[in-house]
């Protein structure tokens, strides 16, 4: 698959050794006849029935793909922002930069791309009459040693929630409890928080995730829209609580 990935620009060429599966890659510049250069352009010279050049990854391709993996996405806006990227020249770095606002579909979509890709590969070795016996598939890395449980960091979240030396912040069913005012407008204030709750997890905002609902949950945080007020609701570890309450 790297082969396929490689720059056209790049005064290179990879050939596929049919009968060994071997991949070799020679320079279009080379001049060291006495090297491994040398040796492998003999190679290909004295048996060119064993070997295929291994195609390049066409850029139309993987904007089809880009353009594939925007209009299936169901959120619509960010469907949208990530095709209006598309359009021009540049297109491939705007839609890499507008996906950075998004981590979850940034997987997502080389997780897409991935597939794609090897999809060209096999339908490339499919005409060479070879067929691929696996596919490619992601490897674990080993886990790495236990260490020894680190004291709890307090994050700026935890001072602003427990920090008040007078305060009579309680935690009930290990949740702190905020109540935000919002007797008028209690939706803007809704959406207002969990836009700020995305801001502070690192997500890009999306309307559709708080369409149709007055509960909105990231991580150990979750907002609630009332009629005349907006809950926030923040689980706070023990360790945490005991740090403040001098345990």
């Amino acid at each position: 698959m790297d082969a396929f990935e490689r720059d056209p620009n790049e005064p290179l060429k990879t050939h596929l050794n049919v009968a060994t599966g071997a991949v070799l890659t020679v320079s279009t510049d080379w001049d060291d006849e006495e090297g491994s250069q040398g040796r492998q352009m003999e190679e290909l010279e004295s048996h060119p029935d064993r070997f295929e050049e291994v195609p390049h990854l066409e850029g139309y391709e993987e904007y089809r793909w880009m353009t594939e993996f925007a209009e299936g996405l169901p959120d619509r806006d960010v469907a949208e922002q990530l095709l209006e990227a598309l359009q021009g020249k540049g297109a491939f770095s705007r839609f890499r930069s507008a996906l950075r606002e998004y981590p979850d579909l940034k997987d997502q979509w080389f997780s897409h791309r991935r597939e794609r890709l090897l999809q060209v590969v096999v339908e490339w070795l499919e005409t060479l009459g070879i067929d691929p016996q696996y596919t490619l598939k992601y490897v674990p890395t080993a886990a790495p040693a236990p260490r020894p449980a680190a004291p709890p960091r307090i994050t700026l979240m935890d001072a602003l929630l427990l920090g008040a030396p007078d305060g009579k912040t309680e935690l009930i069913g290990g949740l702190v409890r905020r109540y935000v005012p919002a007797r008028n407008k209690p939706r803007a204030v809704f959406t207002g928080l969990c836009r700020d709750l995305c801001d502070l997890h690192g997500l890009g905002w999306r309307k559709s995730f708080i369409a149709g609902k007055t509960r909105y949950a990231v991580e150990g945080y979750e907002i609630i829209e009332h009629a005349d007020h907006v809950e926030i609701l923040v689980r706070v570890r023990p360790e945490i609580w005991r740090a403040f309450q001098g345990g």
